[in-house]
């Protein structure tokens, strides 16, 4: 948790969305839109802070960073390319060396609906299109995909009371 915590500190949101999206849009603080279903105003972006972002790698014992591999398929959306070589540097701040690898989209659509993904990270949208709910994204990124890259069973009982409430 420190390292995602950490990796989240690290990037430099609000430079990214005034020099590589005009100021069009606003930080994201979760995988969802607005107007989707489970957007939870409450919630606000990690702030930009590298030194505390350094101290949370220390105590996860990664005082010297580590490196990790990000398979990305790019020319999706605006200045994407430039977006993930922004994160990179800012990671690169803090000691984490993430390398920016460029796989076709036919490549994505296969690793996330057959596996295979090579790196330690993925970019990919949280698809709550086109219902707009966001039980997708938890269904998308947890053990019940039908290629799972990533499966925590601790909480997946959780994801299924939530997709069986009616209440929001």
């Amino acid at each position: 948790m420190r390292v995602r915590q950490a990796l989240n500190y690290a990037v430099n949101r609000q430079a990214i969305v005034a020099s590589l999206l005009g100021g069009l849009v606003e930080p994201a603080s979760q995988p969802a839109v607005r107007t989707a279903v489970g957007f939870v105003p409450e919630l606000k972006p990690y702030p930009y802070d590298p030194a505390k972002a350094k101290a949370l790698l220390k105590e996860a014992g990664y005082e010297n960073g580590f490196d990790f591999m990000l398979e990305f398929a790019g020319g999706q959306l605006a200045n994407d390319t430039a977006i993930m070589q922004q994160i990179a540097a800012d990671l690169s701040l803090v000691g984490v060396r993430m390398e920016v690898r460029s796989i076709t989209f036919p490549q994505l659509v296969k690793n996330m609906t057959q596996g295979g993904w090579k790196g330690l990270a993925l970019n990919t949208d949280f698809s709550t299109a086109p219902s707009l709910d966001l039980m997708r994204a938890f269904i998308r990124h947890s053990c019940g995909w039908i290629a799972a890259w990533y499966c925590d069973p601790s909480i997946e009982p959780t994801i299924a009371a939530a997709q069986k409430s009616f209440d929001v």
